[in-house]
């Protein structure tokens, strides 16, 4: 019987908080040894820009990222097409999301690191950062067969 060592997975979030990012990352760990999940470790980035130039970061995730506030924008029911939704969220100057969360987890595939950040980010919602009936907009992706999937 050969024992096949897995490699590291790899998701990563798309979150608007308005918390400082102290804040936002002490919750972040709370919510994570919370779910029993203390093998993930998460790298935090506060701002699009920042995330998005950094040498590390796959150059697809510009448009993963645009295209993840648009489909947490708007339900999957609205009738308008993709370029209209995405021309709708530029009209509106729709916030772009301001923490960037890197998730690896040993041992684990890119979904199962996404699945334990999904855990992650439900009890970082839960958290006092966010307000009763405050909107959480969040967005979980994971590289699978060379594409990248929405989680969720």
């Amino acid at each position: 019987m050969v024992d096949i060592i897995r490699g590291t997975g790899e998701a990563y979030a798309f979150v608007e908080c308005n918390a400082i990012k102290t804040d936002a990352v002490g919750w972040l760990h709370e919510a994570r040894d919370y779910t029993l999940n203390s093998g993930l470790e998460l790298s935090v980035t506060e701002g699009e820009e920042e995330f998005l130039k950094r040498a590390d970061v796959d150059p697809r995730m510009r448009d993963i990222a645009k295209e993840a506030r648009v489909n947490i924008t708007f339900s999957k029911k609205d009738p308008r097409n993709k370029q209209e939704r995405e021309a709708e969220c530029e009209r509106h100057s729709d916030k772009p999301f301001n923490y960037f969360v890197r998730a690896r987890y040993l041992g684990k595939s890119n979904e199962e690191t996404a699945r334990s950040l999904g855990d992650v980010l439900y009890q970082f919602n839960l958290s006092p950062l966010y307000c009763k009936g405050e909107q959480f907009r969040a967005a979980i992706v994971y590289e699978g067969d060379g594409d990248f999937y929405q989680y969720g």
